[in-house]
């Protein structure tokens, strides 16, 4: 087996603060570089691997645990933590959040928490983290600390007036290379009209519309009281226009780009199935491209303490082969595969397996056509037999019946 490969970036200077702990790691072997203009980029093999050698162990950049898993955990790596426990770390801003280690406290302090927790009364952090549960989306707690980290320097927001584009700026210098879109634009319209589908195209349209401003109106709600945890802006920070596009693509970010985590509990510990579930954004894990047929996989073990992102080879990959990984389940069939897709990922899969089962379905649809089309043609062919033939055999009915009295 072969120590977990380090990750070279191809022209893109922005991500190396979000990189360094795969660029840590001791052997080199993957690398990432432009697939096509319209795939984007991906992940790529400089040398051989065997199966099941470890490709990537990745710690994310930004993670929570879901809101419906109420075990008690640290904020910065998910490592689960005994209520009982008297060595878990408090934040030292009394914002509630814990930690299993003063490395852990640091370095979310660092990342990005000295940010959202930089007001000492109130706790304006606890208000916004209570809306955005009660509305059940950790995806809007995942872009604020990604937001968060851009007003960690400090050095580059001093003495500067345009804090919308600063923001921007430092965002786009931290994420720029990763898609994003607003995020009620990452959801297919499949989801708005479930339920109506029965009425009137106009009345869908109408439905989605709405839906959308729902969802717009909201996130904005989230923006405006995660803005108010930052203190360390003399002047306040407002929820601009440029501010509001900003925090929504974040969010389409995260939604996007973000892997489900699941760390086995402890002996004792009640949770669901066993296990603690969180999401987190993990920066090179999400280079990783989908194909129905991967040749790596993320791996969960029961050995598994903290959140990270492991992923190993399924087969032997040759140097220069694409690393991908499948979105959803390879098993399912190849119609509900590229509905799965285009629901949660907006996209129609071109994989080979996609492709060559499209290809053997077109043969097959071909040869269904040909079958019917001959069965047509025979049946047109006997009904013209029958149709000669007829006429014969009426006249020698006829006949019999007119030589009957001769009898």
């Amino acid at each position: 087996m072969t120590e977990c490969a380090a990750v070279h970036l191809v022209d893109s200077d922005s991500d190396e603060a979000l990189l360094t702990s795969t660029q840590s790691a001791l052997s080199t072997g993957l690398e990432v570089r432009l697939v096509d203009p319209e795939t984007g980029k991906g992940m790529f093999a400089t040398k051989n691997f065997e199966s099941n050698d470890l490709l990537l162990r990745e710690p994310p950049v930004v993670v929570t645990q879901c809101f419906d898993c109420s075990v008690r955990a640290c904020r910065t790596c998910l490592k689960v933590l005994c209520e009982e426990a008297q060595d878990a770390v408090q934040c030292s801003g009394g914002c509630g959040h814990v930690y299993c280690s003063e490395a852990c406290r640091e370095a979310a302090a660092l990342s990005y928490h000295i940010s959202m927790c930089s007001v000492k009364d109130g706790h304006p952090l606890a208000e916004f983290e209570d809306f955005v549960r009660n509305v059940g989306n950790e995806y809007y707690l995942l872009a604020a600390m990604a937001l968060s980290m851009a007003f960690t320097d400090l050095a580059s927001l001093r003495g500067r007036n345009d804090l919308d584009a600063f923001l921007s700026e430092r965002t786009m210098d931290l994420f720029g290379d990763f898609a994003q879109a607003p995020w009620w634009d990452t959801m297919s319209s499949q989801g708005w009209d479930s339920g109506i589908a029965s009425q009137e195209l106009s009345h869908v349209a109408e439905h989605a519309s709405a839906f959308r401003s729902s969802i717009q109106e909201q996130t904005n709600e989230s923006l405006e009281k995660l803005l108010r945890c930052y203190s360390i802006w003399p002047q306040g920070v407002q929820a601009s226009r440029r501010l509001q596009e900003l925090y929504a693509r974040l969010v389409g970010l995260m939604r996007m780009n973000c892997a489900s985590i699941k760390l086995p509990l402890p002996a004792g510990l009640e949770g669901a199935g066993g296990w603690l579930s969180g999401i987190g954004f993990f920066a090179t894990q999400c280079r990783l491209n989908h194909s129905c047929r991967p040749c790596a996989a993320l791996t969960a073990s029961d050995h598994d303490t903290t959140a990270l992102a492991t992923v190993r080879a399924l087969r032997r990959i040759e140097a220069g082969e694409q690393i991908s990984i499948a979105y959803v389940d390879a098993a399912l069939s190849p119609r509900s595969r590229r509905a799965e897709l285009q629901e949660q990922y907006l996209f129609g899969c071109r994989c080979p397996a996609c492709q060559e089962q499209a290809e053997a379905s077109e043969r097959t649809e071909e040869s269904g056509q040909r079958k019917v089309m001959e069965r047509g043609r025979r049946g047109e062919e006997e009904r013209a037999d029958k149709t000669r033939s007829a006429p014969l055999t009426q006249n020698c009915t006829v006949m019999s019946r007119q030589s009957a009295p001769l009898l």
